[in-house]
Protein backbone atom coordinates (compact mmCIF):
# COMPACT_ATOMS: atom_id res chain seq x y z
CA UNK A 1 0.00 0.00 0.00
CA UNK A 2 1.44 3.23 -1.23
CA UNK A 3 1.48 6.08 1.32
CA UNK A 4 -0.49 9.66 1.02
CA UNK A 5 2.41 12.02 0.40
CA UNK A 6 2.39 15.06 2.21
CA UNK A 7 1.25 17.14 -0.80
CA UNK A 8 -1.70 15.19 -0.91
CA UNK A 9 -4.97 16.75 1.33
CA UNK A 10 -6.87 13.26 2.39
CA UNK A 11 -4.83 9.51 2.68
CA UNK A 12 -5.44 7.67 -0.44
CA UNK A 13 -8.29 5.38 -0.53
CA UNK A 14 -7.60 2.05 1.10
CA UNK A 15 -5.89 3.60 3.31
CA UNK A 16 -5.58 2.70 7.22
CA UNK A 17 -6.39 6.33 8.22
CA UNK A 18 -9.10 6.17 5.88
CA UNK A 19 -10.92 2.45 7.28
CA UNK A 20 -10.49 4.81 10.45
CA UNK A 21 -12.28 7.32 9.29
CA UNK A 22 -15.25 5.38 7.82
CA UNK A 23 -15.52 3.35 11.00
CA UNK A 24 -15.69 6.25 13.47
CA UNK A 25 -17.15 9.04 10.91
CA UNK A 26 -19.18 6.67 8.32
CA UNK A 27 -20.10 6.14 5.67
CA UNK A 28 -20.91 2.71 7.64
CA UNK A 29 -22.57 -0.58 6.75
CA UNK A 30 -26.30 -0.81 8.36
CA UNK A 31 -25.22 -3.02 11.03
CA UNK A 32 -21.84 -0.91 11.66
CA UNK A 33 -23.94 1.93 12.14
CA UNK A 34 -26.34 -0.19 14.44
CA UNK A 35 -23.64 -1.37 16.39
CA UNK A 36 -21.74 2.52 16.60
CA UNK A 37 -25.23 4.11 17.47
CA UNK A 38 -26.49 2.17 20.33
CA UNK A 39 -22.59 2.17 21.70
CA UNK A 40 -22.89 5.78 21.90
CA UNK A 41 -26.55 6.31 23.27
CA UNK A 42 -25.57 3.73 26.23
CA UNK A 43 -22.11 5.58 27.01
CA UNK A 44 -24.61 8.64 26.97
CA UNK A 45 -26.93 6.50 29.15
CA UNK A 46 -23.88 5.68 31.23
CA UNK A 47 -22.18 9.48 31.92
CA UNK A 48 -25.98 10.48 32.67
CA UNK A 49 -26.51 8.06 35.31
CA UNK A 50 -23.10 8.86 37.12
CA UNK A 51 -23.30 12.77 36.97
CA UNK A 52 -21.43 13.59 40.34
CA UNK A 53 -23.85 14.98 43.50
CA UNK A 54 -24.54 18.94 42.87
CA UNK A 55 -23.34 21.01 45.67
CA UNK A 56 -27.08 23.05 44.64
CA UNK A 57 -29.89 20.91 45.96
CA UNK A 58 -31.97 20.10 42.32
CA UNK A 59 -34.82 20.82 44.91
CA UNK A 60 -33.58 24.61 45.18
CA UNK A 61 -33.64 24.70 40.92
CA UNK A 62 -37.39 23.05 41.14
CA UNK A 63 -38.59 25.76 43.47
CA UNK A 64 -36.75 28.74 41.10
CA UNK A 65 -37.89 27.14 37.95
CA UNK A 66 -42.00 27.28 39.28
CA UNK A 67 -41.50 31.16 40.65
CA UNK A 68 -40.56 31.78 36.88
CA UNK A 69 -43.35 29.92 35.94
CA UNK A 70 -45.39 31.74 38.02
CA UNK A 71 -43.89 34.46 36.45
CA UNK A 72 -45.29 33.68 33.23
CA UNK A 73 -48.68 31.92 34.21
CA UNK A 74 -47.74 29.04 32.79
CA UNK A 75 -47.41 27.09 36.12
CA UNK A 76 -50.12 24.10 35.40
CA UNK A 77 -48.68 21.26 35.12
CA UNK A 78 -50.39 19.79 39.10
CA UNK A 79 -54.07 21.12 37.47
CA UNK A 80 -53.43 19.11 34.21
CA UNK A 81 -52.34 16.09 35.89
CA UNK A 82 -55.69 16.32 38.01
CA UNK A 83 -57.80 16.27 35.52
CA UNK A 84 -56.52 12.64 34.80
CA UNK A 85 -55.80 10.86 38.25
CA UNK A 86 -59.28 10.10 38.55
CA UNK A 87 -58.92 7.19 36.17
CA UNK A 88 -56.29 4.89 36.69
CA UNK A 89 -56.34 3.33 33.01
CA UNK A 90 -55.19 6.29 31.59
CA UNK A 91 -52.85 7.12 33.89
CA UNK A 92 -51.28 3.72 33.03
CA UNK A 93 -51.42 4.14 29.76
CA UNK A 94 -49.66 7.33 29.86
CA UNK A 95 -46.79 5.68 32.22
CA UNK A 96 -46.15 3.08 29.65
CA UNK A 97 -45.84 5.78 26.87
CA UNK A 98 -43.38 7.64 29.02
CA UNK A 99 -41.65 4.49 29.40
CA UNK A 100 -41.65 2.51 26.32
CA UNK A 101 -42.43 4.96 23.03
CA UNK A 102 -40.01 7.30 23.89
CA UNK A 103 -36.99 4.30 23.11
CA UNK A 104 -38.71 3.33 19.95
CA UNK A 105 -39.94 5.68 17.83
CA UNK A 106 -36.54 7.63 17.37
CA UNK A 107 -34.91 4.34 15.89
CA UNK A 108 -37.66 3.53 13.47
CA UNK A 109 -37.22 7.35 12.51
CA UNK A 110 -33.56 6.67 11.99
CA UNK A 111 -34.06 3.42 9.88
CA UNK A 112 -36.59 5.34 7.57
CA UNK A 113 -34.20 8.33 6.93
CA UNK A 114 -31.46 5.38 6.30
CA UNK A 115 -33.92 3.71 3.51
CA UNK A 116 -35.22 6.88 2.24
CA UNK A 117 -32.90 9.40 2.22
CA UNK A 118 -29.25 8.48 2.88
CA UNK A 119 -28.21 12.27 2.99
CA UNK A 120 -30.79 13.63 5.62
CA UNK A 121 -30.04 10.74 7.61
CA UNK A 122 -26.44 11.57 8.54
CA UNK A 123 -27.34 15.48 9.10
CA UNK A 124 -30.30 14.20 11.69
CA UNK A 125 -27.77 11.40 13.16
CA UNK A 126 -25.43 14.09 13.62
CA UNK A 127 -27.67 16.49 14.85
CA UNK A 128 -29.34 14.00 17.68
CA UNK A 129 -25.62 13.42 19.38
CA UNK A 130 -24.98 16.92 19.60
CA UNK A 131 -28.24 17.29 21.09
CA UNK A 132 -27.09 14.50 23.75
CA UNK A 133 -24.04 16.48 24.54
CA UNK A 134 -25.45 19.58 25.10
CA UNK A 135 -28.74 18.03 27.21
CA UNK A 136 -25.78 16.70 29.20
CA UNK A 137 -24.57 19.70 29.66
CA UNK A 138 -27.66 20.38 31.03
CA UNK A 139 -28.01 17.77 33.62
CA UNK A 140 -24.83 18.36 35.12
CA UNK A 141 -24.99 21.84 35.31
CA UNK A 142 -28.28 22.55 36.16
CA UNK A 143 -29.88 19.39 38.35
CA UNK A 144 -33.49 19.53 38.63
CA UNK A 145 -35.87 17.52 40.32
CA UNK A 146 -38.69 16.67 38.79
CA UNK A 147 -42.58 17.58 39.56
CA UNK A 148 -43.25 13.75 41.25
CA UNK A 149 -39.92 14.15 43.55
CA UNK A 150 -41.31 17.39 45.21
CA UNK A 151 -43.51 17.40 48.32
CA UNK A 152 -47.19 16.57 47.99
CA UNK A 153 -48.03 20.49 49.50
CA UNK A 154 -47.05 21.20 45.28
CA UNK A 155 -49.93 19.07 44.18
CA UNK A 156 -47.66 16.46 42.14
CA UNK A 157 -48.48 12.61 42.70
CA UNK A 158 -45.71 10.44 41.67
CA UNK A 159 -47.84 8.17 39.14
CA UNK A 160 -45.70 5.37 38.13
CA UNK A 161 -44.94 4.77 42.53
CA UNK A 162 -48.70 4.82 43.47
CA UNK A 163 -50.26 3.68 40.14
CA UNK A 164 -47.91 2.12 37.84
CA UNK A 165 -47.98 0.88 34.14
CA UNK A 166 -44.25 -0.81 33.64
CA UNK A 167 -43.51 -2.52 36.70
CA UNK A 168 -39.80 -2.37 37.57
CA UNK A 169 -38.96 0.49 34.72
CA UNK A 170 -41.20 2.67 36.88
CA UNK A 171 -39.27 2.64 40.29
CA UNK A 172 -35.93 4.18 38.45
CA UNK A 173 -34.01 1.02 39.05
CA UNK A 174 -32.56 1.36 35.42
CA UNK A 175 -28.18 1.25 35.95
CA UNK A 176 -28.35 4.78 33.65
CA UNK A 177 -31.18 6.28 35.67
CA UNK A 178 -30.91 9.75 36.91
CA UNK A 179 -33.80 10.97 38.84
CA UNK A 180 -32.95 14.54 38.83
CA UNK A 181 -32.05 15.39 35.07
CA UNK A 182 -35.27 16.69 34.10
CA UNK A 183 -33.70 19.90 32.69
CA UNK A 184 -33.69 19.59 29.50
CA UNK A 185 -36.58 17.14 28.75
CA UNK A 186 -34.82 14.59 26.52
CA UNK A 187 -38.49 12.92 25.42
CA UNK A 188 -39.65 16.52 24.20
CA UNK A 189 -36.38 17.01 22.65
CA UNK A 190 -36.40 13.70 21.02
CA UNK A 191 -39.85 13.67 20.09
CA UNK A 192 -39.83 16.85 18.24
CA UNK A 193 -36.67 15.59 16.04
CA UNK A 194 -38.65 12.95 15.04
CA UNK A 195 -40.50 14.88 13.52
CA UNK A 196 -38.22 17.40 11.87
CA UNK A 197 -36.23 14.67 10.72
CA UNK A 198 -39.35 12.55 9.23
CA UNK A 199 -41.79 15.32 8.17
CA UNK A 200 -39.95 16.03 4.86
CA UNK A 201 -39.46 12.53 3.89
CA UNK A 202 -43.29 11.02 4.62
CA UNK A 203 -45.62 11.03 1.70
CA UNK A 204 -48.63 10.83 3.11
CA UNK A 205 -50.95 13.61 5.10
CA UNK A 206 -51.98 11.03 7.65
CA UNK A 207 -48.59 10.13 8.71
CA UNK A 208 -47.47 13.98 8.74
CA UNK A 209 -50.34 15.08 10.82
CA UNK A 210 -49.58 11.99 13.49
CA UNK A 211 -45.72 12.81 13.21
CA UNK A 212 -46.52 16.55 14.22
CA UNK A 213 -49.13 15.40 16.91
CA UNK A 214 -46.31 13.05 18.15
CA UNK A 215 -44.43 15.85 20.41
CA UNK A 216 -47.54 17.34 21.37
CA UNK A 217 -48.92 14.10 22.85
CA UNK A 218 -45.77 13.55 24.37
CA UNK A 219 -45.66 16.81 26.07
CA UNK A 220 -49.05 16.25 28.08
CA UNK A 221 -47.84 12.29 28.79
CA UNK A 222 -44.95 13.80 30.82
CA UNK A 223 -47.19 16.43 32.82
CA UNK A 224 -49.63 14.18 33.65
CA UNK A 225 -46.62 11.88 34.56
CA UNK A 226 -45.28 14.49 36.67
CA UNK A 227 -41.46 13.36 35.50
CA UNK A 228 -41.63 17.48 33.58
CA UNK A 229 -42.16 20.89 33.78
CA UNK A 230 -43.04 23.25 30.86
CA UNK A 231 -40.15 24.64 31.03
CA UNK A 232 -38.02 21.22 30.45
CA UNK A 233 -40.16 21.21 27.04
CA UNK A 234 -38.87 24.59 26.39
CA UNK A 235 -35.18 23.30 27.34
CA UNK A 236 -35.79 20.03 25.44
CA UNK A 237 -36.52 22.43 22.23
CA UNK A 238 -33.31 23.99 22.83
CA UNK A 239 -31.04 21.74 22.66
CA UNK A 240 -32.51 20.36 19.15
CA UNK A 241 -31.93 24.07 17.79
CA UNK A 242 -28.58 23.36 19.18
CA UNK A 243 -27.78 20.04 17.86
CA UNK A 244 -29.22 21.56 14.30
CA UNK A 245 -27.22 25.02 14.37
CA UNK A 246 -23.87 22.08 15.80
CA UNK A 247 -24.65 20.08 12.63
CA UNK A 248 -24.64 23.01 10.08
CA UNK A 249 -21.52 24.90 11.54
CA UNK A 250 -20.23 21.56 10.86
CA UNK A 251 -21.31 20.86 7.39
CA UNK A 252 -20.46 24.71 6.28
CA UNK A 253 -16.38 23.99 7.82
CA UNK A 254 -16.27 20.94 5.59
CA UNK A 255 -17.43 22.62 2.62
CA UNK A 256 -14.67 24.87 3.79
CA UNK A 257 -11.95 22.69 4.02
CA UNK A 258 -12.61 20.54 1.17
CA UNK A 259 -12.47 24.40 -0.99
CA UNK A 260 -9.24 24.94 0.62
CA UNK A 261 -7.86 21.60 -0.08
CA UNK A 262 -4.47 23.26 -1.28
CA UNK A 263 -3.40 25.68 -3.36
CA UNK A 264 -4.25 24.57 -6.93
CA UNK A 265 -5.55 21.45 -6.08
CA UNK A 266 -8.62 20.02 -7.54
CA UNK A 267 -10.51 21.14 -4.85
CA UNK A 268 -9.49 24.70 -5.17
CA UNK A 269 -10.97 24.65 -9.06
CA UNK A 270 -13.81 22.34 -9.06
CA UNK A 271 -17.42 23.29 -7.48
CA UNK A 272 -17.34 21.27 -4.58
CA UNK A 273 -19.72 18.07 -4.05
CA UNK A 274 -20.71 16.70 -0.61
CA UNK A 275 -18.76 14.16 0.91
CA UNK A 276 -19.13 10.54 1.01
CA UNK A 277 -20.77 10.81 4.43
CA UNK A 278 -22.87 13.68 4.04
CA UNK A 279 -24.64 12.19 0.72
CA UNK A 280 -25.04 9.44 2.11
CA UNK A 281 -23.42 6.70 0.07
CA UNK A 282 -22.10 3.51 1.56
CA UNK A 283 -18.28 2.50 1.42
CA UNK A 284 -18.59 0.23 -2.04
CA UNK A 285 -20.35 2.84 -3.83
CA UNK A 286 -17.09 5.03 -3.06
CA UNK A 287 -15.59 4.02 -6.17
CA UNK A 288 -11.89 3.02 -7.22
CA UNK A 289 -9.00 5.95 -8.27
CA UNK A 290 -8.66 6.08 -11.86
CA UNK A 291 -5.03 6.49 -13.98
CA UNK A 292 -6.25 10.29 -14.11
CA UNK A 293 -6.41 10.68 -10.29
CA UNK A 294 -10.40 10.34 -10.03
CA UNK A 295 -12.95 7.90 -8.55
CA UNK A 296 -14.33 5.71 -11.03
CA UNK A 297 -17.28 3.22 -10.01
Amino acid sequence: MTPASPESPEAPPGSLATRWRRALLGPRLWWQEAIVIFSAYKLFGYFRGNIPEPEVTPFDHAYQLIRVQEALGINVEAAVQQWFLPSHLIIQFFDIYYGTVHFVIPPVVLFLLWRRDRARYTKMRNAAGFMLVLAFAGFALWPLAPPRLLAPSYGFVDTAATIGGMGALDRGNLPDDNAVAAMPSLHIGWSAWCTVALLPVLRRRWSKVLIVCYPVFTLLAVVVTANHYLLDGVGGLAVLGGGLGLEELRQWISRRRRRAAGPGGRAAQEPVSPSPDEAGLEPEHLGVPGVDGRLHP
